[in-house]
């Protein structure tokens, strides 16, 4: 069995929800018992999509250096690229592409914004803009 931590979304307003200190509230994603993992590959596919590069202990190599993008004004399309290549094996079909329009977040600034789409090898398909 495998398991990873994905912070939780609030469904209203889509973002992620905190308790009152501010804190992160984090879901435990584990591999059922029948062997399918394709929630635990799509929870790990966002948490990298979301990584600032070198952020995690755990995937030091994985990541977006967001802060490299905005300094240069070049989105980091490669870095993107690097994480499709990374996580395709775990699904039929994995694409990636980068949503043309920056979004706004709640807090008013502006973010990249990438839409997936990946067909699950137990055949669901999966689509969701991806906001790092």
């Amino acid at each position: 069995m495998a398991r990873i931590f994905g912070r939780a979304v609030d469904p209203a307003t889509g973002t992620f929800r905190r308790d009152d200190d501010g804190a992160y509230y984090w879901e435990t994603v584990e591999t059922p018992d029948t062997g399918d993992a394709s929630q635990f590959w799509i929870t790990a596919l966002i948490q990298n999509l979301q990584l600032v590069l070198g952020e995690s202990p755990f995937n030091g190599n994985s990541g977006i250096p967001v802060f490299k993008a905005i300094e240069t004004q070049a989105p980091p399309d490669l870095y993107v690229q690097l994480i499709q290549q990374k996580y395709a094996p775990y699904f039929l079909t994995l694409t990636i592409t980068r949503v043309p329009q920056f979004q706004k977040r709640g807090d008013g600034t502006m973010a990249l914004t990438y839409n997936v789409t990946a067909v699950l090898k137990n055949g669901g398909l999966y689509q969701q803009d991806i906001t790092g």
